[in-house]
């Protein structure tokens, strides 16, 4: 048998890429455009793999020219995203067919809990039913206010069973003996509750025996105060998890959090790239490049310390930062959130 390793395996991989969008299919338009969204960004996108959505598109798209001008600004074409025509004529050139997950949705408390324990129930305290208390009868209530009082003993009856026989018929347990009897009364009243005069006669003996002495019992049915349960409360809520960085960043670096926010406690240096899914705390200075939402979450966004960026993006849509920024931006705690297709820095008040 051959146990020498093979020389390939196989092993799971995440890959970031870049999802260039055509909205026609015009050679010229395209080129023109993609010439000015690399100028504008710099190298901010350079050598990133490139997944070209055309799912637009329905008029024949010149594959071989496109591939050649996105490579021509360091941009490597590893994917497409078409149908029909377009589609085949892709994966003529050379581009594999890809399915672009939707972006995952970002709610307050995670779906997935882990090993958390399960929530407490929300149901109001006024909807919880509780047990209806025990009635006693106007005699069994005299003779538990006797009982407690040390007044006088239990009535000796013994309740009646559903069928209406009493209690010993309805256990079909033979009669005591009298030895049997007597230790009965040596060690107090029976342990199914009922006390030594239990099934006498009105005599209160048994076969001509006197009657052992008994403890006084606690009766069944005293009153007892009656308390509310408490108000069930719901389980803590669930804090998203982020990806915490503790340490400055220097140009060529990048980090990216995939599905949740990214926290750098540390300067981003020019050249570092912070990227996140969802949103972007930098507790120091930003002077590299920063995009949230990185998959399409339109709601993220990104917070820092000191706002001095290069670049600075939130779902796709991006703002090269050429000159220096107002005064009121420049090295201040900011702000930079999507509204509709425009990127908003607001400083953010103390």
């Amino acid at each position: 048998m051959n146990s020498a390793p093979l020389a390939l395996d196989f092993k799971s991989a995440t890959l970031y890429a870049v999802r260039v969008v055509l909205h026609n299919a015009d050679l010229a338009q395209l080129t023109a455009a993609l010439d000015k969204r690399m100028a504008d960004a710099g190298s901010f996108f350079e050598n990133e793999p490139v997944v070209i959505d055309a799912s637009r598109v329905e008029a024949p798209v010149d594959w071989t020219a496109l591939l050649a001008a996105l490579r021509a600004h360091k941009l490597p074409p590893i994917g497409v995203v078409a149908e029909g025509e377009n589609l085949r004529a892709a994966q003529a050139a050379g581009l594999a067919a890809v399915e672009l997950s939707t972006p995952p949705a970002r709610a307050a408390q995670p779906a997935d809990t882990g090993g958390a324990p399960p929530p407490m129930p929300t149901q109001p305290a006024a909807e919880l039913v509780a047990a209806p208390e025990p009635t006693a009868t106007p005699a069994e209530a005299e003779t538990a206010a006797k009982v407690i009082s040390g007044t006088g003993a239990p009535a000796a009856s013994p309740p009646a069973a559903a069928d209406g026989k009493s209690a010993d018929e309805a256990s079909a347990q033979p009669a005591p003996s009298k030895d049997e009897t007597a230790r009965q009364g040596k060690e107090g009243a029976p342990r199914n509750g009922k006390n030594a005069n239990a099934g006498q006669g009105s005599n209160g003996t048994n076969g001509g025996l006197p009657a052992a002495p008994a403890r006084q019992p606690i009766p069944e049915r005293a009153a007892r105060s009656t308390t509310s349960a408490a108000a069930p409360t719901a389980a803590d809520p669930q804090s998203s998890s982020a990806l915490v960085i503790t340490r400055p960043l220097r140009s060529g670096q990048r980090v990216y959090a995939r599905h949740s926010d990214l926290v750098v406690i540390g300067m981003v240096s020019q050249g570092a790239e912070v990227i996140a899914d969802g949103n972007v705390h930098v507790y120091g200075p930003l002077r590299g490049k920063a995009m949230a939402g990185a998959r399409g979450d339109t709601t993220a966004r990104i917070f820092t310390t000191h706002l001095d960026a290069e670049l600075l993006a939130v779902a796709g849509v991006y703002r090269v930062i050429e000159d220096k920024l107002d005064a009121s931006l420049h090295g201040k705690p900011a702000l930079v959130r999507l509204e509709g297709d425009t990127l908003r820095l607001e400083a953010l008040k103390s």
